[in-house]
C-alpha cells in the first residue's frame, strides 16, 4: 500500500459552522489579502472562519521567492489581529514529506480540499477565496469539476475586471461553460473594494502595501533584497 503524507491538524473551534478557504503563495501576504478575505467573508457570511492555506508549490505560477517557513511566519502575523482566522500549512507540510522521499509536486487545490475533509466536519460549510484572474482560468485548474463539488467557489474583482460583468463576459469568452454555469458564476461574484498593488510589486520594492509587522519580518529576515 502506498504511503502518503499526514494530514496536518487545522486549528478551528468545535462550534465552526463555516470556513472560507483562502490559497495562494502569499509571496508576501499584502494588506489587500488580508482586507479583501475579511470583506469577502462579509458579503457570504460573517460567521464563517477564514482559513489561509499558503501554497507550496503552485501548478499556475512560479516558484515563491521566500521559503515556506518565512512565508508561513509573515501569514501569522498578518492575521494576528483579524477575528475568527487561522493558517493551515497542510500543503507545505505534504510536499516538505514528499521532497523528502525525493518527489516534487505542485500544490493541487482538489487534494487540499480532499484532505480538508479529514479534518472538518461534514456538516460545515466551505468555500474556496478566489480572485476573478484565478476565476477566469479556473477550467484550467486540476480536476477543476472535483474542486467545484468540494467548495464552491467566492469570487473578488481584481484587475484587470472592473465588475462583475466584465468578469461574467471573460468567462463566456473561455468558451468552458454553459449559460447556466455562468448565471453560477454570476452569483459567485461577492461585492469588494478593489484590489490594487500585487506581492510582486511588494518584491520590487512596494512596501506600503504590507502590515506593519509583515514590514518589520522582511526587513529584519532581508527578504527580497533585491527589491
Amino acid at each position: 500500500m502506498a504511503e502518503h503524507p499526514p494530514i496536518t491538524p487545522l486549528n478551528l473551534p468545535a462550534d465552526v459552522r463555516a470556513i472560507l478557504i483562502y490559497g495562494g503563495s502569499f509571496d508576501p501576504i499584502t494588506s489587500a489579502h488580508v482586507r479583501v478575505a475579511v470583506e469577502a467573508r462579509a458579503s457570504w457570511r460573517k460567521d464563517a472562519w477564514l482559513v489561509f492555506v499558503p501554497a507550496a508549490r503552485s501548478p499556475h505560477r512560479d516558484m515563491p521567492s521566500a521559503s515556506a517557513e518565512h512565508r508561513s511566519a509573515m501569514v501569522r502575523l498578518a492575521i494576528t489581529d483579524i477575528d475568527a482566522a487561522t493558517i493551515w500549512t497542510d500543503e507545505i507540510d505534504r510536499s516538505s514529506w514528499r521532497l523528502a522521499r525525493g518527489l516534487d509536486l505542485p500544490s493541487y487545490m482538489s487534494e487540499t480540499l480532499e484532505r480538508l475533509d479529514r479534518v472538518v466536519h461534514p456538516d460545515v460549510i466551505r468555500r474556496l477565496l478566489m480572485g476573478s484572474d484565478q476565476a477566469i482560468a479556473f477550467h484550467r485548474w486540476h480536476e477543476h469539476r472535483r474542486v467545484l463539488a468540494l467548495a464552491e467557489p467566492v469570487v473578488f474583482v481584481r484587475a484587470p475586471h472592473r465588475d462583475p460583468h466584465t468578469v461574467v463576459a471573460a468567462l463566456r469568452a473561455t468558451g468552458a461553460w454553459t449559460e447556466p454555469e455562468l448565471a453560477q458564476w454570476g452569483m459567485r461574484i461577492v461585492p469588494c473594494t478593489p484590489v490594487e498593488g500585487s506581492a510582486t510589486e511588494v518584491r520590487s520594492g512596494k512596501r506600503e502595501l504590507l502590515t506593519e509587522a509583515v514590514a518589520e519580518y522582511i526587513r529584519r529576515h532581508g527578504l527580497y533584497a533585491g527589491g
